[in-house]
């Protein structure tokens, strides 16, 4: 409790008003994008490849959680589950296109939109360590269907979901391997970062009380980071960002975070010109970057990274294009579970062999 001593310093009308201003941007920062519909059934008649079960469970505050469990259009038998975990301001459906490529590799996908986001409960997303918890209870929903109990359980996530899917290596879920793409290591580096943009010499005092909103909030969970779970995992984990990344910027981001740890588990790929998106096509990346250009002049020059979301569902953006996926970088994402999935099976039959019982001849 030592971190609340220096608000005793802070004259109470001063901590009143920035405890407003923080209340004020953090409501409308994280206040829901997405609309409730999320037409996921009329996208999906666009992969009749896939066939998904509907499912719904309930997160920390009891609100309920939406997802499905994908799978290719066969009784083919699956090799282990991808858990997705989605971009903040987004759902998961705007990752169909990895999911897809998953599931017609052999793998179960479980996509769910979190607290606040598409079809899910909520009208805020709550804050940056909301995504770790709801991805904790979708692990628990999992863990608890008989048909996954003997499968590996692999963690795919982007940007707010490249954090999650990290934070829970510090968890006793069992994961056999980890891809995080474009995710930020710390909530509080990463709001530290887009305050000085926005805030300017109010930075210090915004963040601080963002910070203190947010453990009042969430207590402990408040800032734990990436690279607290990566540190302690022995299990494959693989790190991906580029360098302008204009979301994440490279400083916040886990990569940065993972430079100098020397960990053979843990594989770093840094591209240069991939930006947000590092799993897209190069025609997908020019597409966003025109797309983006012309949102930019929308807002008469001012960069909205949510209106772009929004302005997005209004203006007829060509969204084969825009989720188009690069098709090396994912058959090597695709390989890395695959050798997770082998690993994880070899250390199962390892643990076997050293339970038997040793025999003693007389």
């Amino acid at each position: 409790m030592l971190w609340i001593l220096p608000v005793l310093l802070i004259p109470p009308s001063l901590l009143l008003a920035f405890a407003g201003a923080t209340a004020a941007v953090t409501i409308g920062f994280f206040r829901r994008k997405t609309p409730r519909d999320d037409n996921v059934d009329v996208v999906l008649q666009s992969f009749p490849n896939l066939t998904y079960e509907k499912v719904q469970f309930a997160s920390n505050k009891g609100q309920i959680l939406k997802g499905y469990i994908y799978q290719k259009n066969d009784d083919g038998p699956k090799k282990g589950i991808i858990v997705v975990s989605h971009g903040i301001g987004g759902t998961h459906i705007e990752n169909i296109n990895q999911i897809s490529y998953f599931a017609e590799r052999g793998f179960y996908v479980f996509g769910f939109d979190n607290t606040g986001s598409g079809e899910s409960e909520g009208n805020s997303m709550v804050d940056l360590p909301q995504a770790p918890i709801d991805l904790d209870f979708a692990l628990n929903f999992i863990e608890g269907r008989s048909e996954f109990s003997d499968l590996p359980v692999l963690l795919f996530g982007h940007s707010w979901g490249g954090f999650a899917v990290c934070t829970m290596l510090s968890t006793p879920h069992k994961i056999a391997g980890v891809v995080s793409c474009s995710g930020f290591d710390s909530p509080y580096e990463l709001e530290r970062r887009t305050a000085m943009d926005s805030f300017g010499i109010w930075t210090r005092a915004i963040v601080f009380t963002t910070n203190l909103f947010s453990r009042m909030r969430f207590g402990s969970l408040a800032n734990r980071t990436a690279i607290e779970g990566i540190k302690k995992t022995t299990m494959p984990v693989l790190i991906v960002h580029s360098r302008d990344d204009d979301v994440v910027a490279f400083k916040c981001s886990i990569l940065d975070a993972c430079k100098h740890l020397d960990k053979p588990n843990v594989t770093l790929k840094l591209f240069e010109n991939k930006g947000h998106y590092v799993f897209s096509s190069d025609n997908a990346v020019r597409y966003r970057k025109q797309v983006d250009n012309q949102l930019k002049k929308l807002y008469f020059g001012v960069e909205k990274v949510f209106g772009k979301v929004t302005a997005r569902r209004e203006a007829g953006i060509n969204w084969k294009l825009l989720r188009e996926i690069d098709q090396d970088e994912m058959s090597q994402i695709d390989d890395f579970f695959n050798k997770a999935v082998e690993l994880q099976f070899s250390l199962l039959h390892r643990h076997a062999l050293q339970a038997q019982p040793v025999r003693c001849s007389l």
